[in-house]
C-alpha cells in the first residue's frame, strides 16, 4: 500500500506541468511495473522514462529480469498451482502414528 501511495504521490506532483499524452504513457509504464513486479516504478527509473531515456518495451524487458518479478511470478504460479498449500502438522503426525 506504501508503495501506490508514493506512485500517486509522484504522479500528482507531476501532473501539474505534464502534457495529457505523457500522463497517458506514464500510466502504462506503471501498469507494466505493477502487473510485473507488483510495485510502482522505482523513481529512477520514472525520471528516466520521462526523459525519454527508456521505451515501453524496454522497460517491460528491464523489469522482466528484475528480482521482484522473479518473485512475483513464483508467488503467482505458486498460489495458482496451489503448490503450498496449508497443512495440519497434528494430523500428519496422526496419520503416520496410525500407519505403523
Amino acid at each position: 500500500m506504501k508503495h501506490m501511495i508514493a506512485a500517486l504521490a509522484g504522479l500528482l506532483s507531476f501532473s501539474a506541468i505534464a502534457p495529457a499524452a505523457d500522463l497517458v504513457s506514464l500510466r502504462q509504464a506503471e501498469k507494466i511495473s505493477l502487473t510485473l513486479t507488483a510495485k510502482p516504478l522505482s523513481p529512477e527509473l520514472r525520471k528516466s522514462f520521462l526523459a525519454g531515456q527508456i521505451t515501453l518495451e524496454a522497460l517491460a524487458d528491464k523489469l522482466s529480469t528484475d528480482p521482484d518479478f522473479i518473485e512475483n511470478f513464483a508467488m503467482f504460479y505458486t498460489r495458482t498451482m496451489g503448490f503450498q498449500l496449508p497443512f495440519h502438522a497434528y494430523e500428519l503426525r496422526d496419520a503416520a502414528e496410525n500407519e505403523s
